[in-house]
């Protein structure tokens, strides 16, 4: 069982996920971030734009459900099991 944060550290770790949550959420170009990507990938070489769209958001999306599967089965595990 999880144990309550005293109030400082609460908001230290409501300000760390958010700040995380946001990284990710930008690294793979999702709402609102979603409006510069365009930018990024104009006017540079095909190849160079297919391994940026790629390869760096691959493993952001990974991290994400790796996140949420994680802290969806914790939290929704009733305490008794």
């Amino acid at each position: 069982m999880l144990r309550r944060a005293p109030s400082g550290r609460r908001t230290w770790s409501c300000s760390a996920s958010c700040s995380f949550l946001a990284g990710l959420l930008f690294k793979i170009a999702a709402v609102p971030f979603h409006v510069w990507t365009p930018d990024v990938y104009e006017g540079s070489p095909t190849p160079v734009t297919a391994f940026f769209s790629v390869g760096p958001s691959s493993p952001a999306y990974a991290i994400l459900a790796r996140i949420f599967y994680v802290g969806v089965s914790r939290s929704s595990t009733p305490t008794g099991a």
